[in-house]
């Protein structure tokens, strides 16, 4: 069962990427002259921020939780968290 619910969050963040991928390059934009086609940046540049902080504050809350207990599943997913929040800002 454990499996199985992994299993559907991967299948789910591969949708949503792929539909915001998708979205970005077909869907349409305000016309302004202003902006151009600059304004799609937000269909990428937002959820990858929004995204980054979100796996930095699952950092800091199992590392907290591993300054607590002192398990070290908790501190690999703080580690992994970080890691991934790194990737992000790197991609931005």
């Amino acid at each position: 069962m454990k499996l199985i619910y992994q299993t559907r969050w991967k299948v789910l963040a591969v949708v949503i990427i792929l539909y915001t991928l998708i979205a970005g390059f077909l869907l349409g934009v305000p016309v302004m002259p202003i902006l151009h086609e600059t304004i799609r940046n937000t269909y990428f540049h937002v959820p990858m921020w929004i995204a980054m902080f979100t796996v930095f504050t699952i950092s800091v809350f199992y590392s907290i939780k591993y300054l607590q207990t002192g398990k070290e599943e908790y501190d690999l997913i703080a580690v992994e968290s970080t890691n991934t929040g790194i990737f992000s800002s790197c991609l931005d």
